[in-house]
């Protein structure tokens, strides 16, 4: 592998010196070319202008820095394009007398196409500054033409800062007030739908859930006290009408002496002791009549009685008979009483009933409400499924708004920022193109790859053996000895005369292109 490379190599290097005086003369030809050419090349100069931009001391919305140079370029592109227009152009044009022979041979509008090709705005890459350059044949009118075209752009920055300012605050203003009527339709339309179903809405159903538990425990309670009630109110209509079966509130005592029976008054805490022993036998000591009743024994027990009802009467002499008037009747009162407390539960009950009702029929509307409470959300989402992106969208053109009223305000002020010349337009010494650096370079890579291609081209089809292994590789034989070459004395004259020649024709030629680039120095035509 390495015997194969050593071999490759010099082949190359034989190669080389073989056609090194061909690479030399293809320098030596491109080199006076490519001088003509640049030569030949009419010299165009740039003039350039830097400007800045002063934004206001004043701003009551502070942006940021990425935002204060997107600002600044589209200030700078719009101002751009007003100041490459039709008329500023073709009024430069003409005062300054800029390319008279395209004027003279080709329409105005041509003409001001080149113009505007050789016109270059760039903003910076950071900071607020920009460069207006200009490219032109002649160096007086180039820098002319910048700071003509400086002063122009400040003008028209500061005149269409107004416009534009008074354009973006109308555009805003036109956009919020579209969001905001839109806005007001949705908000309107949310607060009607709520009104209308705000007992059946989502955020309602654990209320409505607690009070309708509240509400059926409150029915139970009064279910149960109706039952109690009634119950109540059946035993005392029994014992009403037991009490109404009997004759009158006396009972018949039988006479001592014989002869008719006489009638003697009941005792009413005996009466009221029998009526306990009856309720006993149906009902448990923790019954309201049971207890009831005992509390009227336990009343008529504390009262003081009467020496008539203690005192018992003579032996075989039957009780003095009594007839009390209706009105003073134990018997009649009690009765009074059983039907006071009845119509008191009938009323109890008929008002219990009556609130029934209406905690049913609001235990119903609370279940309807319920049941309605996910119709109810989907409703409401559908309804405000826009709604956050169109408040968020509302508070940006609120904002933009605000920002283009307080532009608006500054530019009416004068406040709103000012373009300044930091680097004004300068007198061009040296040609922006050509580039004679770069043109002969050019010409000195041109001319050293037409050699390697030419050189490359002799080796390709150069058929010749110039090495041992050439021949082995031809053969398929292995070479015994190599004779070297061994010239005549008329071959060496040959030789040296040839060299000579060679060496002389390359100093003539070299003198010939150093006399070139020398003459077009010293006539100041070559500028590095």
């Amino acid at each position: 592998m390495e015997q194969a490379t050593n071999i490759a190599l010099r082949k190359y290097v034989d190669l080389f010196y073989r056609k090194k005086y061909l690479l030399i003369w293809l320098i030596l030809i491109s080199l006076p070319i490519g001088l003509s050419a640049y030569l030949r090349t009419p010299k165009v100069y740039q003039s350039v202008a830097m400007l800045t931009f002063k934004p206001s001391n004043v701003n009551p919305n502070p942006m940021a820095v990425d935002a204060q140079e997107r600002q600044l370029r589209e200030i700078v592109g719009t101002t751009s394009q007003l100041l490459v227009s039709r008329t500023n152009l073709e009024e430069m044009i003409k005062k300054f007398n800029l390319y008279p022979q395209l004027v003279a041979q080709r329409p105005i509008e041509d003409v001001i196409d080149v113009m505007r090709r050789d016109i270059i705005i760039q903003p910076a890459n950071s900071g607020n500054t920009f460069q207006i350059s200009y490219n032109g044949g002649d160096q007086s009118k180039v820098m002319k033409v910048v700071s003509e075209l400086s002063g122009r752009f400040i003008e028209i920055s500061n005149a269409g800062s107004v416009e534009e300012a008074v354009r973006i605050a109308s555009y805003t203003e036109g956009e919020m007030m579209a969001a905001k009527s839109v806005m007001d339709a949705k908000d309107q339309a949310m607060r009607d739908y709520k009104r209308k179903y705000f007992d059946e809405m989502p955020d309602q159903r654990p209320e409505n859930v607690q009070r309708m538990v509240s509400l059926q425990e409150q029915y139970r309670k009064n279910q149960d006290a109706i039952l109690t009630a009634q119950q109540t109110m059946t035993l005392l209509q029994e014992q009403l009408q037991s009490l109404r079966q009997r004759p009158s509130t006396e009972v018949v005592a039988p006479n001592p002496q014989g002869g008719a029976p006489v009638l003697a008054p009941v005792d009413p805490l005996e009466r009221l002791q029998n009526q306990l022993q009856d309720l006993l036998r149906k009902y448990t000591e923790n019954h309201p009549e049971v207890k009831r009743v005992r509390a009227q024994i336990a009343k008529m027990q504390a009262e003081p009685r009467s020496p008539s009802e203690t005192e018992p009467s003579a032996p075989g002499q039957a009780p003095a008979p009594s007839r009390p008037k209706p009105g003073d009747s134990v018997t009649s009162r009690i009765m009074m009483q059983y039907e006071a407390q009845i119509r008191n539960y009938e009323l109890q009950i008929a008002s219990l009933t009556r609130g029934n009702e209406d905690v049913q029929k609001q235990i119903l509307q609370l279940q309807k409400a319920v049941d309605a409470a996910p119709i109810r959300e989907a409703e409401w989402s559908s309804l405000t499924r826009d709604y956050s992106v169109m408040k968020q969208q509302y508070d940006r053109l609120v904002e933009k708004n605000l920002q283009a009223q307080s532009a608006l305000n500054q530019a009416r002020r004068q406040q709103s920022g000012q373009f300044r010349i930091e680097d004004p337009a300068r007198f061009p010494e040296t040609p922006f193109k050509p580039d004679f650096k770069r043109i002969m370079g050019a010409c000195f890579v041109f001319s050293g790859g037409l050699g390697i291609a030419i050189a490359a081209l002799s080796f390709f089809f150069d058929q010749s053996f110039r090495i041992p292994a050439d021949l082995e590789n031809y053969l398929k034989l292995p070479v015994v000895s190599v004779v070297s070459y061994i010239p005549t004395a008329r071959e060496k004259k040959q030789d040296r005369i040839m060299f000579l020649v060679k060496a002389l024709s390359l100093l003539f030629a070299g003198m010939l292109v150093m006399g070139y680039f020398a003459w077009a120095w010293h006539m100041e035509k070559i500028v590095i």
